[in-house]
Parts: structure tokens; sequence; C-alpha cells
């Protein structure tokens, strides 16, 4: 081990290259300038850190510090070099971002299965060390084997992973994927998502809904949702809108029939 290894040390940027697997897969162009401008301000304070390949280096964590100090016109940047293999690599890539929100899960899914491989480890062993719940790893693993359409909209945030959760559940494919349209299209809660969930369970989600397009009077945007009848007034609601209530079939049926069900 060379005197270097894990000291601070002020490296030139272009001696410094991106990781040969970044956890994260995607970044905001908005969020990268932000960081930048602020390095041109005020310098870059939280090291990177590195590890030698050859005559230069490899990132291990910093990735985006690395990119957001290029963009700010830094010539070099603080570094802690770090002597090891590509598997330890992965491991301290994961612990340093396992608990950060800004972290797709679908990128901790596949660098946790990566590292889980690479090291041996069991599922109960790595949740120890990340000083995470086992639950939390399984959780993340299991989403790697969800429809694919459902983890690209994880993926491209277009819908959370708890109301995801939710989605993955129903094993009805058809049914699964037209409520995922109308959760992309318009939103989703993960509480709504779950009422959703239940109604497939106990088989009442009823068949796919007529699409209605509009055009916002606003912006003038053509913007196309699917809607159902509202069983209480009979006027359209907007799928993603709607709140579901669990009521008894004969009560329902009052309530449509216009007959009190409460007694005042």
């Amino acid at each position: 081990m060379s005197d270097e290894t894990n000291k601070i040390q002020q490296i030139p940027t272009d001696l410094i290259d991106d990781p040969k697997s970044a956890i994260r897969s995607r970044v905001s162009d908005s969020a990268l300038y932000e960081l930048a401008d602020s390095i041109r301000d005020i310098g870059l304070i939280q090291p990177i850190i590195v590890k030698r390949v050859g005559g230069r280096f490899e990132v291990i964590v910093g990735h985006r510090r690395l990119v957001a100090s290029k963009l700010a016109g830094r010539l070099a940047i603080p570094a802690i070099v770090s002597d090891v293999d590509d598997a330890r690599a992965d491991a301290i890539k994961l612990h340093e971002n396992i608990v950060r929100e800004d972290v797709n899960p679908v990128d901790q899914a596949r660098l946790i299965k990566k590292v889980l491989d690479q090291s041996g480890l069991s599922v109960l062993e790595l949740a120890d060390r990340l000083k995470r719940s086992e639950t939390f790893i399984r959780s993340r693993l299991a989403l790697l084997d969800w429809d694919p359409k459902i983890i690209d909209a994880v993926y491209l945030d277009k819908i959370s992973f708890s109301a995801a959760y939710w989605f993955a559940k129903i094993t009805d494919p058809i049914k699964r994927l037209y409520y995922l349209d109308v959760a992309v299209r318009q939103g989703i809660s993960p509480s709504l998502a779950r009422d959703w969930y239940k109604s497939w369970e106990a088989k009442r989600l009823p068949e796919a809904p007529p699409r209605v397009e509009i055009v916002e009077p606003e912006t003038g945007e053509r913007v196309e949702f699917y809607v159902e009848p509202c069983r209480i007034c009979g006027k359209p609601i907007k799928m993603g809108e709607e709140q579901v209530l669990f009521v008894h079939p004969q009560c329902l049926k009052d309530v449509e029939k216009g007959v009190p069900t409460i007694e005042q």
C-alpha cells in the first residue's frame, strides 16, 4: 500500500475517469448545473473516492461531483485514493448511496444484486453491513423480477417504487398494464395504488374504461385520460382522482337506485 492511499489529495480532473459501473445510470442535467454553480462559488467540500488504474484514476464514489467539477472548470479536485478491487469498489458505492433518496430504486437494485453475486454474502449479511433491514434488500431484489414495463416506469421516475409495488402484485397482465398506464398518465399515490390492488384482489376492478381527449383551455394542449362514471352522480370522473370505497354489494345497489342506506 502506497503512502498516498486513503489520504486527501488534489488530483487533476483530466486524470480521473468515470466509473465502469455508476450507481446512477441517469443524472438530471439541471441538478448537475446547480451543483456545478455551487462548486464554482465555494469549491468541492466533500472529496470524492477514487482508485488507481495504471497511471490514471477511476471514480468509486462521487461521480456527480466529478462531472459537476468539470462543468465548473475545476482543473483539480480533492480525492481520496482507495486501494480496492472491483468487487470492493462496488460494495463501497452501494454503502455510500443506499440511503440517498435521489438514487433511483432500479439502480439500487441492480447494484445490490451485483454486490451479492460478487461478494458471496447472504442477504442478511449484506443488510447488516449496510445498516438496512433484510426486507429492504429483498424488496429491491424483487423489483428486478417485476414486469419490464413497471421497472421502466420506476426507472424513468414516472411512478414511485411504493406505488409500483402494488401494481407488481397484480397477476392479470392486461389489467396490470392498463392500470399502470392510467397511473403513469395521470399520477397516483401509493395509497391509491394499494386500493386498486385490493379491489383487483377482491375481483372488483372494472374492465378498461374509455379514454377521453380534451383541450386544456389555458395551454391549448390536448390531454388524454381515462374516465369512469361516478356510481353516485353518474358524471364521468377522471381515473386517478377517484376514491376506492369498500361497501356491501347491496349497499352499492341501493345507492345507485337512490335508496337511503343510513337512517337519519
